[in-house]
């Protein structure tokens, strides 16, 4: 079973741990874990642990109207664009 630190599976490089690690701390644990793994679902059409580094990007942009309304919308956005070049390596 993934630990608290990487729910999506024991590859903690994956894009859904690296970005679970960065939000947890700012939407909870738990908001975290079910927002990314709604919006991968959704948005994207595949589960967390199969998100691609190179559709990182639309995964940020699907979280961005959670985030500007859960840390304000400056922080979110200089937020997202860290998370987008952070999570294309």
């Amino acid at each position: 079973m993934a630990g608290e630190d990487r729910p999506f599976g024991a590859d903690q490089d994956n894009v859904a741990n690296r970005l679970f690690k960065r939000v947890s701390g700012l939407l909870g644990p738990n908001v975290a874990r079910m927002s990314i793994r709604h919006f991968s679902q959704k948005r994207l059409g595949v589960e967390p642990e199969q998100v691609a580094p190179a559709r990182a990007s639309e995964l940020c942009q699907a979280l961005r109207p959670l985030l500007r309304s859960m840390i304000g919308e400056v922080q979110a956005e200089k937020l997202v664009s860290s998370l987008t070049e952070e999570l294309r390596k």
